[in-house]
C-alpha cells in the first residue's frame, strides 16, 4: 500500500558499538557518499513509518492564525480557535459558569468574567511536539512567554494577550503579522530511533552487496529429501514489519499490536481533561 502522505523526518540513533571513533560515522557507512548515506537513511524512515502506520515522527508547521470576526480578513472558514473549549467563534455553546447556564460565543474565562476582549490562550492543530518560533510583528516572542498544555493550547505568560487579527497579506516577517513555526506530531521513541539507525546500516550492506547484510533475500532455496528448489518470497512478512531482525521486528510489533482496554463512562458526570503542560521553552 503506497504512502497516503510523506512521512515525517524520523530521527536516526546509532549505537557506541557501531560508530568509528575516528570519522564518527557507523562503521559500515565506511567511504559511502553522504547522498548515499542519505538515501538509505530516509529508506529506513519510509518502511519504519508505513509499518507503524505514520504514528510517528514530527513534521514542521507553520500557521498563521485569524480570528472570524476580523473585519475583510476572508479568512474566516480557515481561522484559528481562540478562548477556551467551551466557545467557539460563530455559533453560541452553552456553558456551565458558577453554578449557573450561559449561552457564551467566544470568550477567554478568568477567575470572575468571561469575555471576548482577553485572549491569552490559542489552540491549535496538535499534537505540539516543539515549537521554533512564534513571530508577532516581525519579531520573536521570547520562549520563556509561553507555554503548550494538552499538546494544543497555547497559553500566553507575559501578561500579554495573543493578537485577535492580523494582515494576511503581509510578509511573515512584516509589521501586522503573527506567524507560528512549530512541530507537530509525535516524537518517535528512542527505541524506534535505534531500530531506524540499525535497519539503515542494513540497507547499506545490501546496498554495497555486503555478504553479512541480515535483510532475508527474495529467493529463498529448500533442499527436503536430496530435492532443492528455489522458491520466490512474497514479501508478506516485510508487509507486516518483520525483517528477521529481532531488534527491529519487537520494537515494531511492540508499538503495533492491538491492546485491550475497558472503561466506563457516565452521562451524568462531566468528562474534563485533566490540564497539563506539554511543552515550555
Amino acid at each position: 500500500m503506497p504512502l497516503s502522505v510523506l512521512p515525517c523526518p524520523w530521527p536516526m540513533r546509532y549505537t557506541a558499538c557501531q560508530v568509528d571513533e575516528t570519522t564518527g560515522q557507523p562503521k559500515i557507512y565506511g567511504d559511502m557518499p553522504a547522498d548515499d548515506i542519505e538515501a538509505v537513511e530516509q529508506m529506513a524512515s519510509d518502511f519504519l513509518s508505513l509499518w507503524t502506520g505514520q504514528t510517528f515522527g514530527a513534521c514542521p508547521v507553520s500557521i498563521r492564525p485569524c480570528r472570524k470576526q476580523c473585519p475583510d480578513s476572508g479568512y474566516g472558514p480557515l481561522s484559528m480557535f481562540y478562548g477556551t473549549t467551551i466557545g467557539y467563534y460563530g455559533q453560541y455553546r452553552p456553558a456551565l459558569i458558577g453554578g449557573e447556564w450561559y449561552n457564551i460565543m467566544c470568550g477567554a474565562c478568568q477567575a470572575d468574567e468571561c469575555s471576548c476582549d482577553k485572549v491569552p490562550m490559542l489552540k491549535i492543530p496538535g499534537p505540539v511536539v516543539d515549537i521554533e518560533s512564534i513571530m508577532i510583528d516581525g519579531s520573536a516572542l521570547p520562549s520563556g512567554a509561553y507555554r503548550v498544555d494538552n499538546w494544543h493550547l497555547l497559553i500566553r505568560l507575559d501578561g500579554e494577550d495573543w493578537p485577535k487579527c492580523q494582515d494576511m497579506t503581509a510578509a511573515e516577517d512584516a509589521v501586522g503579522s503573527f506567524v507560528i513555526n512549530y512541530s507537530k506530531g509525535t516524537a518517535v521513541p528512542v527505541g524506534g530511533q535505534v531500530a531506524a539507525g540499525l535497519l539503515a546500516q542494513e540497507f547499506a550492506k545490501a546496498l554495497c552487496k555486503d555478504k553479512s547484510c541480515a535483510l532475508p533475500q527474495r529467493l529463498q532455496q529448500i533442499t527436503r529429501q536430496g530435492v532443492s528448489m528455489t522458491m520466490l518470497d512474497d514479501w508478506t512478512s516485510m508487509k507486516e514489519g518483520q525483517t528477521g531482525i529481532w531488534l527491529i521486528d519487537s520494537w515494531v510489533q511492540s508499538v503495533t499490536m492491538p491492546r485491550r482496554s475497558s472503561s466506563v463512562h457516565s452521562v451524568d458526570i462531566p468528562r474534563h481533561s485533566p490540564r497539563q503542560t506539554t511543552w515550555r521553552g
